[in-house]
């Protein structure tokens, strides 16, 4: 039961004799909407969460609340976003008042990083909308990603109780999401499913090793990572491949693609460079050799709606600079 909140940015929740025993991130996520559960999760980790009486042991978020606790979240104070705000292009798919679908420019990187303090999606987000304050300072209203080479349908939250519902759904694996990639050779299967471990490589830190069985339960080193794929047209050595996602792991197309022996045409990580040398000539290769990022495109994105829950299913079409390439397969398919 909630008791409110006090001072601003405290909040403090009692368990009455009333409330289920359930796990303390499971408990503190549903008194507020301001929370997500990741979000809470990340707040005990950081030790902003209390108890009264005074826990004996550690608090974590797998712990199990207890009648007649009281509860409370110290939030951190806000840190002054630096984000500077940038009219950037946006190809805006939908919005409302509680969400925003974008489909992102291959080559733009999400959020600021490392290296790259402007001309991200967040700049131009901060200049097109600059009513989403909810969010980390330097990612308003981002919920999931995209690498910065892939192209495709991104959802962006409006308001607290969107953010948190979206990012939920992401973390229970609640989200439709499919991509076409162009990948080398031709898969033995026309449809297969590649269900294993995801760990970062011992030896190249950019890249991920998928070659691991699937872990009995998901730990800090190796995570659990799903991809359904349909070929859906072969020529001249390359395919074109649909790909489901059922985790949301980095690089887990391009990974599991890769460790399969079926590389993404101009990967450069995962080892899909060099196409004037590994497509004979053809219109394939023609396509192929003016690429000038990775071949991969996230095509649909489908969620249940934060606030009506009406299910919504989002599209992004095949961007120009792989069009000529998925003709080029198509036409000539030999499947």
């Amino acid at each position: 039961m909630v008791s409110g909140s006090v001072p601003p940015k405290q909040f403090v929740f009692e368990v009455s004799p009333e409330t289920p025993i359930e796990r303390l991130d499971a408990f503190l996520s549903k008194q507020t909407e301001e929370l997500s559960r990741s979000r809470v999760k990340s707040l005990i980790a950081n030790g902003c969460v209390s108890v009264t009486p005074a826990s004996q042991k550690a608090i974590k978020a797998s712990m199990m609340i207890a009648s007649g606790q009281t509860w409370v979240i110290e939030l951190p104070p806000a840190q002054a976003s630096d984000l500077v705000p940038e009219e950037l292009p946006l190809s805006i798919l939908y919005e409302d008042e509680d969400i925003i679908v974008v489909n992102k420019a291959a080559h733009m990187v999400v959020h600021p990083g490392a290296g790259q303090p402007q001309g991200t999606l967040a700049n131009a987000l901060r200049f097109h909308f600059p009513d989403i304050q909810i969010g980390d300072a330097q990612r308003p209203g981002l919920v999931h990603r995209l690498d910065k080479e892939t192209s495709g349908v991104m959802v962006v939250a409006r308001n607290a109780h969107a953010h948190r519902v979206l990012s939920e759904a992401f973390a229970h694996r609640e989200i439709q999401k499919k991509y076409l990639a162009f990948c080398y050779g031709r898969p033995k299967s026309v449809q297969f499913s590649l269900q294993t471990g995801h760990l970062r490589h011992d030896k190249d830190r950019r890249r991920y090793n998928t070659r691991l069985p699937p872990p009995e339960a998901d730990d800090e080193m190796v995570r659990f990572a799903h991809t359904d794929f349909h070929v859906q047209g072969f020529a001249h050595g390359v395919s074109l491949v649909e790909a489901v996602l059922h985790t949301g792991r980095t690089h887990q197309i391009r990974a599991h693609l890769a460790d399969h022996g079926h590389p993404i045409l101009m990967d450069a990580i995962y080892g899909g460079l060099k196409p004037e040398k590994r497509i004979g000539q053809s219109p394939v290769r023609q396509a192929a050799v003016r690429l000038e990022r990775q071949a991969l495109h996230a095509a649909v994105l489908g969620f249940k709606h934060p606030k009506s829950g009406e299910n919504c299913r989002f599209e992004a079409p095949c961007p120009e600079d792989l069009l000529p390439l998925q003709k080029a397969i198509l036409d000539a398919n030999s499947l």
